[in-house]
Formats: structure tokens, sequence, C-alpha cells
């Protein structure tokens, strides 16, 4: 029995232990970090198999041999199942570690114990247990019954299922845990098949057990994995987890569908906004929560919006489609994301009702108003007429913002259009043209080169622009001596940028009209007066512009930077979509 102490089996085994022990108490440290704690579970259950073995090997009565053979075995149960937890904690799996799962995977480890341990009484784990003394130490030999082969078939599983976890990280990480996962997959395949050749009668001496000394090698892998690539400080449960949280935190409903349109998961604002719980929405087909016809709704093409009903409240969503793909690039599902947009369509109802009150009804009733001014004002005395005369200009005026309105949205809706060369000189010429015209007292001096163009989808915005900072640099100067000038130039510093700048000696544009610019929004305490620098700021924003405003004692100067290459506008959804 002495020389058991010094055989190469046992001090091996000793070692074995001490490794155990050592990486343990490390990865105890990062108890804290997803799948620690069941590592070192595993790193427990490894250390009860291989402690209890080397027990065993110094053991030479017969009856204790017997019961140390038995007492392993709660290691042997709980290796699998530690193992399986920890690779389903670590790689973000946390929706299958349930209290009923894990349970239920413990349950069969303690029931495989207890048959273990009354096994003399039914000899379902095995037939015989016979004692060997060999190489200096205690093992045995022993002959499986019917039990035995279902529960190593069942362990087996269990270790291969949690290494393809590891895999498919070297696969799907994007190069972020490839390295830690092989090691981790390296550290359970080892002992697996150590244990194959020992229950299949492969050891170098038969009966003897393989599989506590390949625990070496699973050892120095997790601490490989943990002291190299850092592994509970870097773990892909953040990424998986962080993937979850965003589909179920987000504010839209998200639904999963497979390829025969049927919901294979859905996010907790779907839950809501389709009124049903979750078990009511997966397996269904997508037209039981939509207005659909008996073939089902008609998907939009990936990037591209389409307003659906649901069958809840008459509720109003913008649907968007991306198509789901394997490695292979395969279509394996649909992710459909519904926006609540019932608000927006009920209010864009009123806009139109509104617009079409204020540009047909409320024009005809101004232009009558200024035709019946006109004429009072051939007809009354000269104070009277001055009345009539001031009904008229601003009938005039209210009828004039109706129509740059009108223009405006008119030229917004071509924005998708082809993009077109737009000369800004001609542009340019022209408005101070026409605004000579109006105010033949006001001085506009212009600064041109021969030839100035952009390329641009709606030409239209760029007379908006143009036309509204000059007539506003003369209309609202009330200096003696009205001076306006206009300069057009190309800055070529960077990209190709048209520059237009329009100064004026009249009094300084209000804080006020800036500030709500800057804002993007009115209120009733700060609110703009007029829509010219409104118009000019939303056409410059949609054509990827810039415009800034200087304002002082000495008169305003707004500048406007328009790229002279139109750039495409596309939707995150478009993107997606087409691999941009």
């Amino acid at each position: 029995m002495a020389s058991a102490f010094t055989s190469p089996y046992f001090l091996l085994l000793v070692a074995c232990i001490a490794v155990i022990v050592g990486v343990g108490i490390g990865i105890w440290r990062h108890r804290s970090a997803p799948g620690a704690t069941a590592l070192v579970g595993l790193l427990a259950a490894l250390f009860v198999w291989a402690a209890v073995y080397a027990v065993g090997l110094v053991t030479f009565d017969p009856g204790m041999r017997v019961l140390l053979e038995r007492v392993m075995w709660i290691g042997v149960t709980a290796v699998p199942v530690t193992w399986l937890v920890f690779a389903l904690e670590y790689t973000g799996y946390n929706r299958w570690i349930s209290r009923r799962f894990v349970g239920s995977l413990a349950g069969l480890s303690v029931l495989m114990s207890a048959f273990v341990f009354t096994n003399p009484g039914h000899n379902l784990v095995w037939k015989t247990n016979q004692q060997i003394t060999g190489a200096g130490v205690s093992y045995t030999i022993q002959t499986y019954g019917p039990l035995f082969w279902p529960f190593a078939l069942y362990s087996y599983a269990l270790v291969l299922a949690g290494s393809i976890l590891f895999l498919q990280l070297v696969f799907t990480s994007d190069k972020l845990y490839p390295d830690q996962s092989v090691a981790l997959v390296v550290g359970a395949l080892v002992p697996l098949v150590a244990n194959v050749a020992s229950v299949v009668g492969l050891a170098p001496l038969e009966g003897f057990d393989l599989t506590p000394y390949a625990f070496t090698v699973s050892v120095v892998a997790f601490a490989y994995a943990q002291v190299r690539f850092e592994m509970f400080d870097f773990v892909p449960a953040t990424r998986r987890l962080g993937r979850d949280a965003v589909i179920d935190n987000m504010l839209d409903a998200v639904l999963i569908l497979d390829t025969d349109r049927r919901i294979v998961e859905a996010n907790p604002v779907a839950e809501h906004a389709f009124d049903l719980e979750r078990d009511e929405l997966l397996g269904n087909a997508l037209s039981s929560v939509l207005d659909a016809d008996s073939d089902g709704p008609v998907l939009p093409e990936p990037g591209i919006r389409r307003e659906v009903s649901t069958r809840r409240d008459g509720q109003t969503w913008e649907m968007t489609n991306s198509l789901l793909t394997d490695w292979q690039d395969r279509t394996i599902g649909h992710v459909l994301v519904f926006r609540d947009v019932t608000d927006r369509v009920f209010r864009e109802q009123r806009l139109d009702v509104l617009n079409r009150v204020l540009r047909h009804n409320l024009r005809n009733d101004l232009n009558a108003i200024a035709g019946y001014a006109e004429i009072l004002g051939e007809e009354l005395s000269d104070s009277e007429a001055q009345l009539a005369g001031r009904i008229h200009d601003t009938a005039h005026e209210l009828s004039n913002l109706g129509e740059k309105a009108r223009a405006f949205d008119r030229a917004v809706e071509g924005i998708d259009g082809e993009p077109v060369e737009v000369d800004l000189v001609r542009s340019v010429t022209d408005a101070v043209e026409t605004t000579r015209q109006q105010y033949p007292d006001t001085c506009i001096d212009t600064e041109l080169p021969e030839r100035l163009t952009v390329s641009c989808p709606a030409p239209e915005l760029i007379d908006i622009i143009v036309g509204n900072l000059v007539e506003n640099a003369v209309k609202h100067n009330e200096s003696a001596s009205p001076v306006a000038s206009v300069k057009l130039a190309e800055d070529r510093e960077s990209v190709p940028t048209a520059l237009i700048v329009v100064s004026d000696n009249g009094p300084a544009i209000p804080r006020m009209e800036q500030e709500v610019l800057e804002a993007g929004s009115e209120t009733q305490q700060r609110h703009g007066s007029g829509l010219g620098l409104w118009a000019v700021n939303w056409s410059v924003q949609r054509l990827g512009g810039e415009l800034s405003i200087e304002s002082g004692e000495e008169g305003n100067q707004v500048e406007v930077r328009l790229p002279r290459e139109h750039r495409e506008r596309t939707s995150i959804q478009s993107a997606l979509a087409t691999g941009e």
C-alpha cells in the first residue's frame, strides 16, 4: 500500500487535483461575471471525481473501495450538468437557464446517483464490480448494467451540446471570441474522449479510468482562456444579451417569422400592440394579427415601409421587413418591425383637410377681399381709400404667403426625383430682377461668376432659397438708403460647395427668429413672424446644405452653403437591405 502513494498514477492525479483547486480559486475571484459561478461548480464536480478516484487508487479494502466508487459518481453525474449550464450562461443563452430546466437536469443526476448507491439491490448500473490491484494501485473492472449506457449517452449529449455553443462562437462572433472558445471546447472534448476510451476498454490497464487525468488538460485550457484571453472580462453573453435587450426594450413591435410566415418570436411591445400573449403569438400565422386576405399579408420589400392595420382598435402600423439569412446567405425568415403611426396618419388627414381649406377656400376669399378693396378704393375719399388700400395689400400678402407654402410643398414632393443641373447665376439674376421691380427704391448689388451650377433633384427649392433671401433683404429694410447685395462663389477647400451670401443694411433679424430656426420648432411664446426663413431653412436642409445668419447694428448677412453634387439620401432600412 505504501508503494501506491509513490505510484506515478497516483502522483499524476494528485498534481491534477492541485491544478483544479488552484484554477478554481482563481475563477472564484470573477464569480460576478456570467458563467463564472457555473464554471466553479464544474471544477468542484471535477475535484470530487478526481479526488475520490485518487483515494480509491490507494484503498485496497474491497468494501471501502466499492463505497468510494459510488461516492465518486456524485461528481460524475454533476459534471455534464454544470458544463452545460456554464456554456449556456457564458454564451448568453440565459432564457434556457430556468429553474425548471436546470432542476430537471439536476434531478436526473440525483436519480442516477441514487441508482448507483442502491445498485447492490438491483444491479441496473453495474452487474459486477471487481476490484483489481495492478501497477501498485487499486481500481475496478465493471460489467455495465442496462441503466449505464443511457446515462452515458445522456452525459455525452450534454457535453457535446455545450461544446457546440462554444463552436458557434468560433464561426459567428466576428472574430471576438474564437480563441477562448477553442480553448474551452478542447477542455471539454479531451475528457470526453478519455472517458469513451475508458468505457470501451481502450485504457492501458483494463478497467482503469483515464477521465480524471484528462481533467488536467481541461483545467489548463480553462486557465489559459482566462489568463491569455481574459475569459471573464470579455464575455460573449454581453453581446447576445445585449441583442436580446435591444429587441425586448425597443419601443417598436418586433415579430420574427419563419419562411412560412409563422411567428417564431415576439418582443413585449408586440404582445401589447396585438393584444395577445406571447404564447398566443408564437406558432401562428402573421395574418392572425393583421388585417389581410386569406393568403396572408403582402410583406414589403426589404427597406420599404408599408402601412398595415391590426385587428385591435383600428390602429395603423408602419411595417418594415428585413430578411433573416444563415451563414450561406439563404433566407430563413423575416424580421418585421412595426411602428405605431396611428397618430401620424390622423394628423396627416387633418393637415390634408386644413391645407385644402387654406389653399383653396381661403385663397379664393382673399382674392375676393382684395378685389372688393380695390373697387372701394376707387370710389371712397382719400382717407377711406387709404384704408381700403391697406386691406387690399394685406389680402394680397396673405395670398402670396399661401402661394409660398404651396410652392414649397410642391418642391419637397419632387425631392426624390432625378437630380438635374441648376444654374445658380440665372436663379439669382431672376430673383434680383423680380425684387427690383417690386421695390424700385432699393439698390441691389450683385457679385456673380460667369457660371456656377449645383446638382439638385428639386430645382424649385433653389428658387425658394434665393427668392426668399433676396426679398427679405429688401422687404424688411427700413433704412433711409436701403442697400442689398448678393454674392455667389465656389468653395473648393473641401467638398465642392456653392456659396450664396445675401447682405443688407437693414435692421437686425430678431434673435427670436434665429432661435426658433435653431430649435426646429415654435411655441406660443417663441415663434417667427413669417414663412420666408422657415422655407429657406427647410430647403437648405433638404438639399444637404448649411444655413448661417449674422445680424448686427450694421445689417444682416445670410450665408447658404449647398453641395454642388447631390448625395442620395438612403434610409437605414434600405442600406441594410442593399448591404451599403
